[in-house]
């Protein structure tokens, strides 16, 4: 993670690269402020009635990040999962509450989805390169070989001792996008503590909002091309809760014509086929959370199932055969949709 530069306005500090904008407008004051956490761009934009709300409210944000960081990267060391990763198979590991409501959380979302997310997918991931900057096509004997031990229910959780055992010698754990939704989730609760009015999170793309824009008109998501990124393939708007994106091209490599991407297949390690790219729009206190990459490791009709059970949630998904599939409320009201290179309804 590149660290944080702080720069002074006002008479307070605001974490930000040196080129991140801070810029008050007419109205409510308005702050933006960038950095790199936890493998994506961060960016967030509050609006208060005066500066130093601003300030202090992305400070304690951009804090929380980084604490979040320091107890579940997967590839830093010292960390919680890093811990639980080197030993938990050894020995029961004690953690903290938050670890562990995680990790049954994680859990959950692998019996809604009969085990296509699973967090021990960490095995496969290595294989890859994907985390180390080192990408390279692995050696499917060795996927074979690890295949034993990614399985979910290896994960031992004691709840009343806070302890943490792994069943299995080799299993890993790695949170990935579904630590991206659960900073969304504490930051979005951390700006309405410093009463902010209106805030909009953006960590790679997985956006979190509070409040209305301050010119009153709905938030808008642009959402990408999944195969050309100069295109938009829509803008979606909404009013609350949560836009999440997940897609094949956001970390990727291609070797002989093949894409790989680490939204991987729980079963065989290899990279899910079953589409491009999907978003999910999420209310504020969704009955399942989710992120978006569980979109993608199920079949489309699927996924379109899986967000008929979350009351007013939507989602778009993009197959692989590039047929675009829209949950039933975006039907009505996505009617700016530029398909374009080959794409369809």
């Amino acid at each position: 993670m590149k660290r944080l530069m702080l720069i002074f306005l006002l008479g307070t500090w605001c974490p930000a690269f040196a080129h991140g904008a801070m810029t008050p407008v007419a109205g409510p004051i308005k702050l933006t402020c960038a950095a790199r956490n936890l493998e994506v761009s961060v960016t967030m934009a509050v609006w208060a009635r005066d500066v130093t709300i601003c300030a202090e409210a992305i400070q304690a944000g951009f804090a929380e990040i980084d604490r979040i960081e320091n107890v579940f990267s997967t590839y830093r060391q010292g960390s919680v999962i890093n811990q639980l990763n080197q030993f938990a198979a050894i020995k029961p590991i004690t953690v903290s509450e938050e670890v562990i409501e995680l990790l049954q959380w994680a859990g959950q979302i692998s019996e809604k989805t009969r085990g296509a997310y699973d967090i021990t997918i960490a095995a496969f991931k290595w294989q890859y390169g994907f985390g180390q900057g080192d990408y390279r096509v692995p050696n499917f004997l060795r996927l074979d070989q690890i295949k034993p031990v990614v399985n979910y229910k290896y994960i031992v959780l004691d709840q009343k001792a806070k302890k943490v055992m792994f069943k299995r010698l080799g299993v890993q754990i790695d949170p990935g996008d579904l630590l991206i939704n659960y900073a969304l989730n504490r930051v979005r609760m951390i700006l309405k503590k410093h009463k902010v009015q209106a805030a909009r999170v953006d960590m790679g793309g997985n956006i979190a909002v509070i409040g209305r824009r301050p010119d009153n008109r709905p938030w808008k998501v642009a959402i990408q091309n999944p195969r050309d990124s100069k295109r938009i393939l829509v803008k979606i708007p909404w009013i609350k809760g949560k836009i999440l994106q997940a897609g094949d091209y956001q970390r990727y490599f291609i070797r002989k014509g093949r894409r790989y991407h680490p939204i991987l297949d729980s079963r065989t390690g290899a990279p899910q086929n079953h589409s491009m790219s999907a978003v999910l729009l999420l209310p504020e206190d969704p009955k399942i959370d989710l992120p978006a990459s569980v979109l993608m490791q199920v079949p489309p009709k699927e996924a379109l199932g899986l967000t008929g059970t979350i009351p007013h949630s939507e989602c778009l998904i993009v197959d692989r055969e590039r047929k675009i599939w829209l949950s039933p409320g975006w039907k009505k009201i996505v009617k700016d949709l530029d398909p374009g290179g080959g794409f369809s309804l």
